[in-house]
């Protein structure tokens, strides 16, 4: 298993992540009919292992039965997932 981090990062790929100035864009901007998290991962066209981890994020460490460290390491699990399925 390979593992790649931002360290491993391309030039091409520093020059895409420096194009962002900080300022508003539109990948940001919440659709109108949006009302739970699930209409957020359909309009983003996110998978199972994306959803999981944007859903992970958005409860971290409020879920009565799962720890802060649950949710982390349910993070990482799908994250692994996803880097495993792109390479």
């Amino acid at each position: 298993m390979i593992r790649r981090s931002i360290d491993d990062a391309s030039a091409e790929e520093w020059d895409q992540l420096s194009k962002n100035n900080g300022g508003s864009t539109n990948y940001y901007d919440v659709p109108d009919d949006a009302l739970t998290l699930d209409d957020l991962i359909e309009h983003k066209n996110m998978n199972f292992a994306i959803g999981n981890i944007f859903k992970a994020c958005y409860r971290y460490g409020e879920k009565d039965s799962a720890s802060k460290l649950y949710d982390l390491n349910k993070m990482i699990y799908y994250a692994q997932r996803e880097i495993n399925r792109l390479q």
